[in-house]
């Protein structure tokens, strides 16, 4: 059994579930040598990152085109004003 450093709670698991994966690979290459599973763990969980950017990137296109179709026709929903705020958000991060 094995501790989770999150959460606390024991699990038979390495990986506890709380734990992201990306986040104990982090925690792995930070706290001890790199052996060669872990670097092909990093390098397969970095390419899952960035398909899921890509992913997340296609979805903010998508949504930008929405907000730009509901401004042009005087739509004001809330779920435009949402819209707007994600937009918001994701340009603060960009």
């Amino acid at each position: 059994m094995t501790k989770c450093n999150r959460c606390g709670k024991e699990n038979p698991a390495e990986i506890h579930t709380c734990t992201p994966l990306a986040l104990k690979l982090a925690d792995e290459i930070t706290e001890t040598p790199w052996p060669e599973t872990y670097v092909s763990a990093v390098a397969a969980e970095l390419r899952r990152l960035h398909a899921e950017n890509e992913a997340l990137r296609e979805a903010l296109a998508a949504l930008e085109a929405f907000v730009k179709y509901a401004e042009d026709v005087n739509d004001d929903s809330p779920e435009l004003d949402r819209a707007r705020a994600a937009l918001a958000r994701a340009g603060e991060k960009t």
